[in-house]
């Protein structure tokens, strides 16, 4: 039996609840108020919204957690990030250099104001890089030159004799 919950009357329910409200607005966690006071996990969670509370995200409590220096290295990340995707790098890109998820990428691009590209966009920006024909001795023959990896008739074939 739990020695910590209010008696069933209406009014201890009441202040207990907004002392739970206090609690959370604090910035305690569900859970947290869970083993302190020995309730279960859904009892908490009905005091609170009885008290009218806004409940947070997981990711709303983390950020209220943070202090002042991860913040800041966040948004100094968030805007290297933009900088480089405007500059035309893709998130594929971005996630291989800062080795965070594509997801968190894209979350940081936003926060950083970044409009982001649609997957057309993108695919429009590496055929364009791609239709540059790199400048190199080992090219030759007559003809167009094309991209690297693709098809042409006019690229010159070289049949080996019988």
């Amino acid at each position: 039996m739990n020695t910590t919950s209010p008696p069933p009357g209406t009014e201890a329910r009441r202040k207990h609840a907004l002392e739970l409200r206090t609690r959370y607005d604090a910035g305690a966690t569900v859970d947290e108020l869970a083993q302190t006071t020995g309730l279960s996990h859904g009892t908490i969670v009905n005091r609170l919204h009885a008290a009218g509370t806004t409940m947070r995200t997981p990711q709303e409590t983390r950020r209220l957690r943070l202090d002042e220096s991860q913040v800041a290295a966040r948004r100094r990340l968030a805007a290297s990030l933009r900088v480089r995707y405007e500059a035309g790098a893709t998130v594929e890109t971005l996630t291989a250099g800062c080795g965070r998820s594509a997801r968190t990428v894209r979350r940081l691009l936003i926060e950083a104001g970044a409009t982001l590209r649609s997957p057309h966009q993108t695919r429009q920006l590496r055929a364009d890089k791609d239709e540059v024909a790199p400048a190199s001795d080992s090219w030759t023959g007559s003809g167009p030159v094309t991209r690297p990896g693709r098809s042409s008739l006019h690229w010159p074939l070289t049949v080996a004799a019988p």
